[in-house]
């Protein structure tokens, strides 16, 4: 797990800790924490450090891949850490490798341009048998971040992410908001959580999930339950 910005070791930790206990996955869970400032003003410093944290990522990734084997890992990153993920499978991708080095990749509201992602992708699709991305409308940081950017983010929702073949698109917008801020509907929203973890746990595709609707070739709705 990649925590994303704003987030101090401490928060990382906790934050961790949270999503592995959800999705009840004690004794095989490994958290990246790169050095985030954790002030709110410090967003910029905190893509600096990011980036200096990519090629460390790299060989931490690849290093899971000896240990446990090719295709055994799962990745889950959120909000900024998606764009070390993704610049850490750029790098790894580099390399020849006859059959994917992870089983499920997941990005939960990446702060990525979605036009660099969707130049990315196909190097990067390869290296994982899975790959899902969270998207929302409600997603108060993304918007901000878009804002500060001048480009669509990838966690946001909406026409933009047309054309991202090969990645399972799950819109969450209709899931009743928990924290005000929208972004971490991972940690604090169960249906959310549970779709995760039928996800990971469950190794299952958007097809054979529960509460998601198909609407569109890679796109899927989280419906909300009927005691929402």
């Amino acid at each position: 797990y990649m925590h994303g910005f704003y987030i101090s070791f401490e928060r990382g930790c906790k934050r961790a800790s949270l999503l592995q206990q959800s999705l009840g996955l004690k004794g095989r869970f490994l958290l990246f924490s790169w050095p985030s400032a954790g002030a709110i003003l410090d967003y910029t410093q905190d893509e600096a450090d990011l980036y200096w944290s990519v090629a460390p990522l790299r060989g931490v990734l690849a290093d899971m891949v000896d240990r446990f084997g090719a295709g055994n890992s799962n990745i889950v990153a959120h909000s900024l850490g998606t764009r070390g993920v993704m610049l850490a499978l750029v790098l790894l991708a580099q390399s020849q490798h006859d059959d994917p080095l992870f089983n499920q990749v997941i990005f939960i509201a990446p702060d990525i341009d979605v036009g660099i992602f969707k130049q990315y992708l196909p190097m990067i699709r390869p290296l994982a048998r899975n790959m899902t991305v969270y998207v929302s409308t409600n997603d108060n940081p993304l918007a901000l971040s878009r804002q500060v950017h001048g480009h669509p983010r990838l966690g946001e929702a909406g026409e933009h992410l047309e054309g991202l073949s090969g990645a399972e698109i799950i819109d969450v917008s209709d899931i009743p908001i928990r924290v005000p801020s929208g972004h971490v509907y991972h940690l604090y929203q169960s249906l959310v959580t549970e779709d995760l973890d039928q996800l990971i746990n469950e190794n299952k595709p958007a097809a054979q999930r529960t509460n998601l609707k198909q609407v569109g070739e890679n796109q899927w709705q989280l419906q909300k339950a009927e005691t929402e």
